[in-house]
């Protein structure tokens, strides 16, 4: 049985969707339709049902999902335990947007300098990555944290030492042909019941914009929903939707095109809402000597 398929068979079951767990895996659906295939003719069992507009798991696939779970822990521990051992593996955590905030190629450079060193990347939302950081699951973190007065720190924050990277600041991405097109700053009941693309629900940033909106006593008509940039302009776009996001958001590559061909203007949102990106790590505990290594680079190239 093929590791890598059995963990592409739970981000499926999950998600519920080939296009949305092909995006997480970064590959594509046909890729990842062939994988559960081949998986599906290992166990000599169906897993989903086809059938349906949405992906469904079969009650064969719901008997095999909690053994996937145990090996996908165990394969996932082993690897790990042999990496401690060694004294020579890292795993960072990292919002997903990290192509906007030049976190991948600090990573990939860091591990230049220090070839001897393993480093494992997981993407993961603010919330689900403090969590994590919390049960150990990551040396490092770099997290995303709202500033007040729609956000302010928690008692689990206090656990945390941060390194800032950068502040980022709430804007309104409005496509040329919707009639607020132009406008350069605006508040969120100036939003009224135009349609809005915002990131996931669950994310740190959707609770700050709900929070924001609430506090405007203003109701957001909330159209579409995705945790990728590119996918949010292509629905805010095609929709004639406004987009809700971050300004450092739009300097992710899949936002690049579409800014230069002009098909959008950025409204700054007032009152100003603002975000700080910060690598962070468990106060009061030893950190590896890969963290210790990473820190130390951060704290000299990677500050913004």
């Amino acid at each position: 049985m093929n590791l890598d398929y059995l963990k592409e068979f739970l981000i499926l079951a999950e998600t519920g969707s080939y296009f949305e767990a092909a995006e997480r895996l970064y590959m594509n659906q046909s890729t990842l339709s062939k994988h559960i295939k081949a998986l599906e003719k290992d166990l000599g069992i169906s897993l989903f049902d086809r059938s349906t507009r949405h992906v469904r798991i079969t009650s064969d696939g719901e008997r095999f999902l909690p053994y996937a779970r145990q090996i996908a822990d165990l394969s996932y521990r082993y690897e790990t335990e042999l990496s401690l051992r060694r004294g020579k593996l890292l795993t960072i955590g990292t919002i997903p947007t990290m192509a906007a905030y030049d976190i991948l190629p600090m990573i990939l450079d860091f591990k230049n300098q220090h070839p001897n060193y393993k480093v494992k990347i997981v993407e993961g939302d603010t919330l689900e990555l403090k969590r994590g950081l919390e049960k150990k699951a990551y040396d490092l973190a770099f997290l995303r944290d709202g500033n007040p007065p729609f956000s302010s720190l928690t008692e689990a924050d206090r656990l945390f030492t941060k390194i800032p990277l950068l502040t980022d600041h709430l804007v309104a991405v409005i496509p040329r042909q919707h009639p607020l097109y132009g406008l350069e700053k605006i508040t969120l009941p100036q939003l009224g019941t135009h349609r809005l693309c915002m990131l996931k629900e669950n994310s740190l940033l959707y609770e700050i914009c709900m929070r924001a909106c609430q506090a405007a006593d203003f109701i957001p008509n909330v159209f579409f929903e995705s945790h990728r940039i590119g996918n949010i302009l292509d629905v805010c776009l095609t929709g004639n939707c406004i987009a809700l996001l971050l300004d450092q958001h739009l300097q992710d590559p899949a936002a690049g095109k579409s800014m230069e061909n002009g098909d959008f203007c950025i409204a700054e949102v007032q009152p100003l809402i603002t975000t700080t990106v910060s690598l962070s790590y468990l106060k009061n505990e030893e950190l590896s000597s890969p963290a210790r290594a990473f820190v130390s680079y951060f704290s000299k190239a990677g500050r913004k």
